[in-house]
Protein backbone atom coordinates (compact mmCIF):
# COMPACT_ATOMS: atom_id res chain seq x y z
CA UNK A 1 0.00 0.00 0.00
CA UNK A 2 1.45 3.60 -0.73
CA UNK A 3 1.73 6.29 1.57
CA UNK A 4 1.83 9.70 1.79
CA UNK A 5 4.38 10.60 4.76
CA UNK A 6 4.30 13.76 7.06
CA UNK A 7 7.21 14.60 8.31
CA UNK A 8 5.81 16.17 10.96
CA UNK A 9 3.15 18.35 12.87
CA UNK A 10 4.17 16.92 16.14
CA UNK A 11 8.06 17.60 15.65
CA UNK A 12 10.45 19.55 13.46
CA UNK A 13 12.30 16.61 11.59
CA UNK A 14 14.03 19.00 9.16
CA UNK A 15 15.79 20.86 11.90
CA UNK A 16 16.52 18.48 14.52
CA UNK A 17 16.10 14.62 13.41
CA UNK A 18 17.78 14.86 9.85
CA UNK A 19 20.25 12.24 10.71
CA UNK A 20 17.39 10.17 12.04
CA UNK A 21 15.25 10.45 9.09
CA UNK A 22 17.86 10.15 6.26
CA UNK A 23 18.81 6.59 8.21
CA UNK A 24 15.40 5.60 8.35
CA UNK A 25 15.14 6.52 4.56
CA UNK A 26 18.30 4.10 3.77
CA UNK A 27 17.27 1.05 5.74
CA UNK A 28 13.77 1.52 3.94
CA UNK A 29 11.37 1.51 7.18
CA UNK A 30 10.62 2.88 10.33
CA UNK A 31 7.99 2.59 13.46
CA UNK A 32 5.02 5.22 14.27
CA UNK A 33 3.51 5.40 18.01
CA UNK A 34 -0.14 5.86 17.45
CA UNK A 35 -0.85 8.87 19.77
CA UNK A 36 -4.25 7.46 20.83
CA UNK A 37 -3.26 3.98 21.35
CA UNK A 38 0.23 4.25 22.23
CA UNK A 39 1.03 1.29 20.13
CA UNK A 40 3.67 1.06 17.18
CA UNK A 41 2.89 0.16 13.80
CA UNK A 42 5.52 -0.28 11.01
CA UNK A 43 5.49 1.83 7.79
CA UNK A 44 7.43 0.95 4.88
CA UNK A 45 9.59 3.56 3.27
CA UNK A 46 10.40 2.07 -0.40
CA UNK A 47 9.89 3.88 -2.97
CA UNK A 48 7.29 2.07 -4.32
CA UNK A 49 5.46 2.46 -1.25
CA UNK A 50 6.10 6.36 -1.15
CA UNK A 51 3.10 8.55 -2.52
CA UNK A 52 5.62 11.56 -1.59
CA UNK A 53 6.73 13.27 1.49
CA UNK A 54 5.69 16.77 3.22
CA UNK A 55 8.01 18.42 5.24
CA UNK A 56 6.98 20.98 8.01
CA UNK A 57 9.69 23.00 9.51
CA UNK A 58 10.59 26.78 11.01
CA UNK A 59 14.38 25.85 9.92
CA UNK A 60 14.96 23.73 6.67
CA UNK A 61 18.72 24.35 6.85
CA UNK A 62 19.63 21.05 7.76
CA UNK A 63 17.65 19.09 5.08
CA UNK A 64 19.02 21.48 1.86
CA UNK A 65 22.05 19.33 1.42
CA UNK A 66 20.06 15.93 1.81
CA UNK A 67 17.51 16.57 -0.99
CA UNK A 68 19.77 15.09 -3.44
CA UNK A 69 19.53 11.70 -2.00
CA UNK A 70 15.99 11.98 -0.83
CA UNK A 71 15.14 12.59 -4.33
CA UNK A 72 16.25 8.66 -4.83
CA UNK A 73 14.05 7.86 -2.98
CA UNK A 74 11.08 10.40 -4.10
CA UNK A 75 10.62 13.27 -6.18
CA UNK A 76 7.20 14.34 -4.55
CA UNK A 77 8.03 16.61 -1.92
CA UNK A 78 6.35 19.68 -0.28
CA UNK A 79 7.00 22.02 2.33
CA UNK A 80 5.35 23.55 5.10
CA UNK A 81 7.87 26.71 5.80
CA UNK A 82 7.09 28.60 8.92
CA UNK A 83 7.76 32.11 9.23
CA UNK A 84 6.76 34.72 11.65
CA UNK A 85 8.85 36.76 13.07
CA UNK A 86 7.59 36.49 16.80
CA UNK A 87 9.81 37.27 19.52
CA UNK A 88 12.52 35.06 21.92
CA UNK A 89 10.40 34.47 24.33
CA UNK A 90 7.95 32.98 22.52
CA UNK A 91 9.94 31.12 19.96
CA UNK A 92 13.01 30.73 21.44
CA UNK A 93 14.93 28.78 19.49
CA UNK A 94 14.05 29.75 16.01
CA UNK A 95 16.15 31.77 13.39
CA UNK A 96 15.63 35.12 12.70
CA UNK A 97 13.22 35.67 9.84
CA UNK A 98 15.50 37.13 7.14
CA UNK A 99 17.92 34.11 7.52
CA UNK A 100 15.40 31.16 6.84
CA UNK A 101 13.75 33.41 3.68
CA UNK A 102 16.65 32.26 1.66
CA UNK A 103 15.96 28.81 2.39
CA UNK A 104 12.58 29.42 1.14
CA UNK A 105 13.40 31.01 -2.07
CA UNK A 106 15.97 28.24 -2.62
CA UNK A 107 12.70 25.23 -2.23
CA UNK A 108 10.81 27.98 -4.46
CA UNK A 109 13.48 27.67 -7.44
CA UNK A 110 13.80 24.06 -7.11
CA UNK A 111 10.73 22.75 -6.89
CA UNK A 112 8.33 25.81 -7.75
CA UNK A 113 6.42 28.09 -5.24
CA UNK A 114 3.03 25.61 -5.85
CA UNK A 115 5.30 23.14 -3.89
CA UNK A 116 6.25 25.23 -0.61
CA UNK A 117 3.38 27.17 1.82
CA UNK A 118 4.09 29.90 4.20
CA UNK A 119 2.80 29.72 7.25
CA UNK A 120 2.39 32.83 9.19
CA UNK A 121 0.59 31.00 11.81
CA UNK A 122 0.04 31.18 14.91
CA UNK A 123 -0.78 34.68 15.50
CA UNK A 124 0.02 35.15 19.14
CA UNK A 125 -1.58 38.47 20.49
CA UNK A 126 -0.75 39.12 23.91
CA UNK A 127 -0.82 42.20 26.33
CA UNK A 128 3.01 43.41 24.75
CA UNK A 129 2.35 42.04 21.29
CA UNK A 130 -0.30 43.91 19.32
CA UNK A 131 -1.51 43.09 15.85
CA UNK A 132 0.35 45.63 14.49
CA UNK A 133 3.47 44.09 15.08
CA UNK A 134 1.90 41.13 13.24
CA UNK A 135 1.00 42.94 10.39
CA UNK A 136 4.35 45.08 9.95
CA UNK A 137 6.16 41.47 10.38
CA UNK A 138 3.45 39.95 7.79
CA UNK A 139 4.54 42.67 5.28
CA UNK A 140 8.79 42.46 5.47
CA UNK A 141 8.42 38.94 4.79
CA UNK A 142 5.84 39.55 1.77
CA UNK A 143 8.70 41.97 0.56
CA UNK A 144 11.21 39.44 1.04
CA UNK A 145 8.99 36.75 -0.34
CA UNK A 146 7.67 38.74 -3.41
CA UNK A 147 7.79 36.48 -6.81
CA UNK A 148 8.69 33.19 -4.68
CA UNK A 149 5.24 32.57 -2.94
CA UNK A 150 1.88 31.36 -4.19
CA UNK A 151 0.16 30.76 -1.04
CA UNK A 152 -0.01 31.74 2.98
CA UNK A 153 -1.86 29.93 5.73
CA UNK A 154 -2.64 31.98 9.05
CA UNK A 155 -4.08 31.17 11.93
CA UNK A 156 -4.73 31.84 15.61
CA UNK A 157 -2.77 30.27 18.49
CA UNK A 158 -5.10 27.79 20.53
CA UNK A 159 -5.34 28.54 24.10
CA UNK A 160 -5.11 24.95 25.42
CA UNK A 161 -4.81 24.50 29.02
CA UNK A 162 -1.32 23.58 28.65
CA UNK A 163 -0.35 26.20 26.59
CA UNK A 164 -1.75 29.17 28.58
CA UNK A 165 0.23 27.14 31.79
CA UNK A 166 3.55 27.51 29.24
CA UNK A 167 2.60 31.15 28.79
CA UNK A 168 2.65 31.98 32.76
CA UNK A 169 5.51 29.55 33.50
CA UNK A 170 8.13 30.94 30.94
CA UNK A 171 6.93 34.44 29.80
CA UNK A 172 5.74 37.50 30.98
CA UNK A 173 3.21 37.91 28.46
CA UNK A 174 -0.58 36.96 28.85
CA UNK A 175 -2.60 35.94 26.06
CA UNK A 176 -6.08 38.26 25.02
CA UNK A 177 -9.13 36.99 24.55
CA UNK A 178 -9.21 38.51 21.19
CA UNK A 179 -14.01 38.55 19.97
CA UNK A 180 -14.34 36.86 16.56
CA UNK A 181 -15.33 39.59 14.78
CA UNK A 182 -12.17 41.47 15.72
CA UNK A 183 -10.18 38.54 14.73
CA UNK A 184 -11.78 38.51 11.33
CA UNK A 185 -10.96 41.86 10.92
CA UNK A 186 -7.37 41.44 11.88
CA UNK A 187 -6.92 38.77 9.19
CA UNK A 188 -8.74 40.84 6.05
CA UNK A 189 -6.03 43.17 7.20
CA UNK A 190 -3.37 40.73 6.19
CA UNK A 191 -5.21 39.02 3.29
CA UNK A 192 -5.71 42.96 1.51
CA UNK A 193 -2.05 43.19 2.45
CA UNK A 194 -1.02 39.36 0.70
CA UNK A 195 -3.14 40.25 -2.53
CA UNK A 196 -0.92 43.46 -3.41
CA UNK A 197 1.90 40.74 -3.36
CA UNK A 198 -0.41 38.26 -5.18
CA UNK A 199 0.24 35.76 -2.71
CA UNK A 200 -3.78 33.99 -1.61
CA UNK A 201 -4.53 33.68 1.98
CA UNK A 202 -5.88 30.54 3.82
CA UNK A 203 -7.13 30.02 7.10
CA UNK A 204 -6.04 27.07 8.85
CA UNK A 205 -8.49 24.94 11.28
CA UNK A 206 -10.13 28.43 11.60
CA UNK A 207 -13.40 28.51 10.25
CA UNK A 208 -14.52 31.51 11.57
CA UNK A 209 -11.70 33.34 9.30
CA UNK A 210 -13.10 32.45 6.16
CA UNK A 211 -14.84 34.91 3.95
CA UNK A 212 -18.00 34.97 3.24
CA UNK A 213 -17.89 34.27 -0.45
CA UNK A 214 -15.04 31.84 0.61
CA UNK A 215 -15.74 28.23 -0.99
CA UNK A 216 -13.50 24.92 0.52
CA UNK A 217 -10.25 24.58 -1.11
CA UNK A 218 -10.58 23.82 -4.62
CA UNK A 219 -8.55 20.41 -4.85
CA UNK A 220 -11.27 18.68 -2.16
CA UNK A 221 -13.82 18.57 -5.32
CA UNK A 222 -13.72 15.64 -7.29
CA UNK A 223 -12.33 15.71 -11.13
CA UNK A 224 -11.37 18.86 -10.61
CA UNK A 225 -9.91 19.63 -14.19
CA UNK A 226 -6.01 21.06 -14.35
CA UNK A 227 -5.36 23.48 -16.64
CA UNK A 228 -1.38 22.19 -18.39
CA UNK A 229 1.17 24.99 -18.31
CA UNK A 230 4.65 24.24 -19.18
CA UNK A 231 6.62 25.08 -16.50
CA UNK A 232 9.89 24.71 -18.08
CA UNK A 233 10.41 21.40 -15.52
CA UNK A 234 7.58 19.16 -16.81
CA UNK A 235 5.74 19.92 -12.99
CA UNK A 236 1.57 20.77 -13.26
CA UNK A 237 0.53 24.16 -11.77
CA UNK A 238 -0.88 23.90 -8.39
CA UNK A 239 -5.05 24.04 -8.80
CA UNK A 240 -5.48 26.10 -5.80
CA UNK A 241 -4.67 29.20 -8.44
CA UNK A 242 -6.67 27.63 -10.99
CA UNK A 243 -10.35 28.87 -11.64
CA UNK A 244 -12.52 25.93 -12.80
CA UNK A 245 -13.70 28.39 -15.65
CA UNK A 246 -10.33 29.78 -16.34
CA UNK A 247 -9.41 30.06 -20.36
CA UNK A 248 -6.28 27.33 -20.91
CA UNK A 249 -2.83 29.11 -20.59
CA UNK A 250 -0.19 29.37 -23.21
CA UNK A 251 2.72 27.42 -22.89
CA UNK A 252 5.86 28.57 -22.14
CA UNK A 253 5.48 31.00 -19.25
CA UNK A 254 8.37 29.43 -17.16
CA UNK A 255 9.05 31.44 -14.31
CA UNK A 256 6.19 34.25 -14.68
CA UNK A 257 3.63 31.31 -14.05
CA UNK A 258 1.83 33.00 -11.27
CA UNK A 259 1.54 36.63 -12.55
CA UNK A 260 0.23 34.82 -15.96
CA UNK A 261 -1.75 33.30 -14.40
CA UNK A 262 -3.57 35.72 -12.35
CA UNK A 263 -3.78 37.97 -15.18
CA UNK A 264 -6.11 35.35 -16.50
CA UNK A 265 -8.65 34.96 -13.88
CA UNK A 266 -9.06 38.16 -13.17
CA UNK A 267 -6.43 39.34 -10.23
CA UNK A 268 -5.23 38.38 -6.95
CA UNK A 269 -8.03 37.89 -4.44
CA UNK A 270 -7.92 39.27 -0.75
CA UNK A 271 -10.55 36.17 0.12
CA UNK A 272 -9.55 34.15 2.45
CA UNK A 273 -10.49 30.32 2.38
CA UNK A 274 -10.01 27.21 3.80
CA UNK A 275 -6.83 25.53 3.96
CA UNK A 276 -6.09 22.15 3.54
CA UNK A 277 -2.83 21.53 4.56
CA UNK A 278 -2.14 18.20 3.27
CA UNK A 279 -4.27 17.40 -0.03
CA UNK A 280 -3.71 14.54 -1.52
CA UNK A 281 -5.82 15.92 -5.05
CA UNK A 282 -4.00 18.83 -4.77
CA UNK A 283 -0.38 17.10 -4.59
CA UNK A 284 -1.34 14.59 -7.22
CA UNK A 285 -1.65 17.71 -9.47
CA UNK A 286 1.40 19.16 -8.43
CA UNK A 287 3.24 16.61 -8.61
CA UNK A 288 1.98 14.86 -11.83
CA UNK A 289 1.17 11.78 -9.88
CA UNK A 290 -1.68 9.74 -12.63
CA UNK A 291 -4.28 7.06 -11.14
CA UNK A 292 -4.43 8.52 -8.27
CA UNK A 293 -7.92 8.20 -6.64
CA UNK A 294 -10.20 11.05 -4.94
CA UNK A 295 -9.53 10.99 -1.69
CA UNK A 296 -11.77 12.14 1.15
CA UNK A 297 -11.04 14.72 3.78
CA UNK A 298 -9.10 12.86 7.18
CA UNK A 299 -9.57 15.77 9.65
CA UNK A 300 -6.28 15.40 12.38
CA UNK A 301 -9.21 17.95 14.46
CA UNK A 302 -12.19 20.23 14.34
CA UNK A 303 -11.95 21.93 11.12
CA UNK A 304 -9.19 19.99 9.62
CA UNK A 305 -9.67 19.75 5.81
CA UNK A 306 -6.48 17.58 5.44
CA UNK A 307 -6.68 14.23 3.61
CA UNK A 308 -5.06 10.37 4.97
CA UNK A 309 -1.45 11.00 5.82
CA UNK A 310 1.00 9.16 8.36
CA UNK A 311 2.75 11.24 10.68
CA UNK A 312 6.20 9.88 12.14
CA UNK A 313 6.88 12.42 14.54
CA UNK A 314 6.48 12.28 18.26
CA UNK A 315 5.20 14.25 20.95
CA UNK A 316 7.40 16.32 23.47
CA UNK A 317 10.39 16.34 20.76
CA UNK A 318 10.80 19.45 19.53
CA UNK A 319 13.56 21.52 21.21
CA UNK A 320 12.35 25.34 19.51
CA UNK A 321 10.72 26.06 22.48
CA UNK A 322 7.66 27.85 21.25
CA UNK A 323 5.39 28.73 23.71
CA UNK A 324 2.23 28.05 21.91
CA UNK A 325 3.53 24.62 20.66
CA UNK A 326 0.42 22.04 21.47
CA UNK A 327 2.88 18.98 20.30
CA UNK A 328 4.92 19.99 23.70
CA UNK A 329 3.66 19.57 27.25
CA UNK A 330 6.75 21.74 28.17
CA UNK A 331 9.78 22.56 26.63
CA UNK A 332 11.88 21.36 28.84
CA UNK A 333 10.31 18.08 28.67
CA UNK A 334 11.27 18.10 24.82
CA UNK A 335 15.26 19.55 25.38
CA UNK A 336 15.73 16.59 27.62
CA UNK A 337 14.62 14.35 24.97
CA UNK A 338 16.80 15.72 21.99
CA UNK A 339 19.84 15.55 24.44
CA UNK A 340 19.13 12.01 25.47
CA UNK A 341 17.84 11.05 21.60
CA UNK A 342 19.43 8.31 19.46
CA UNK A 343 19.57 8.75 15.81
CA UNK A 344 20.03 4.54 15.37
CA UNK A 345 16.63 4.48 16.63
CA UNK A 346 14.17 2.90 14.11
CA UNK A 347 10.69 4.90 15.58
CA UNK A 348 11.51 8.71 16.41
CA UNK A 349 11.03 8.43 20.16
CA UNK A 350 11.95 4.78 20.68
CA UNK A 351 14.03 1.92 18.93
CA UNK A 352 11.44 -0.92 18.39
CA UNK A 353 11.89 -5.05 18.44
CA UNK A 354 11.02 -5.44 14.85
CA UNK A 355 10.49 -9.19 15.66
CA UNK A 356 7.80 -8.02 17.60
CA UNK A 357 5.93 -5.34 15.14
CA UNK A 358 6.19 -7.32 11.63
CA UNK A 359 3.13 -5.97 10.30
CA UNK A 360 3.74 -3.08 7.58
CA UNK A 361 0.91 -0.71 6.16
Amino acid sequence: MSCLLSASRRTDVPAFYMDWFMKRLREQYLFVKHPYTGGYFHVSLKPENLLGIVFWSKDFSPLLSRLDEIEKVTHNLFFHFTITDLPEDIEANTPPFQEVVKDFIFLAERYSPDCVIWRFDPLCITDKISFGYHKEAFRQCMEMLKGHCHTCYISFVNPYYKVIKNFERYTSHRLLDIPVEEKRSYAKRLAEVAARYGIRMYACCNDYLLSDESNPPLPLFKNTPLTPLDRGDDRPLNPLLIEGNSPPLEKGLGSRCCEALQREVGGFSDKIQKASCINLNNLSRVWGLEGIDYEKPSPTRKECACTKSIDIGAYDTCPHGCIYCYANTDKEKAVAFHSAFNPDWNALDTNIDVEEYSTAI
